[in-house]
């Protein structure tokens, strides 16, 4: 028997945010408490595959609809993309082979990522 697992799709009425790491943008939607990183920009801060989320499992990554900036005709259209949530961003820095550019990724991520978006909450 064949079973396809098919992620559900959360929409969140909301604009994407975004963090600076190191020259790199990385959108983000929801709460410190329910992050949610666009996986794509993740891997390519941690200097890996723009695919490497792939491999981050199922249950620690999500397919959500969010507001990532995109305009037509002066409207803010939506769009799909693959995100983890903090169990898929620590598998993703324990993962990495650029162990410097991880560690430094940890640091900044929770002495000032995170409190930064607390803050906004």
């Amino acid at each position: 028997m064949n079973i396809q697992v098919t992620p559900a799709i959360e929409v969140l009425n909301v604009d994407c945010m975004e963090l600076k790491f190191q020259g790199h943008s990385l959108r983000y939607a929801g709460t410190a408490e329910d992050l949610k990183l666009v996986a794509e920009d993740l891997c390519l801060a941690l200097r890996l595959s723009k695919t490497a989320w792939i491999k981050v499992p199922l249950e620690f990554r999500d397919l959500v609809r969010v507001y990532v900036g995109r305009h037509l005709q002066g409207l803010l259209i939506p769009e799909e993309v693959q995100t983890v949530n903090q169990n898929g961003i620590d598998y993703l820095m324990n993962n990495s082979a650029n162990k410097r550019t991880a560690l430094q990724f940890m640091k900044w991520f929770y002495e000032e990522a995170l409190p930064s978006i607390r803050k906004k909450a």
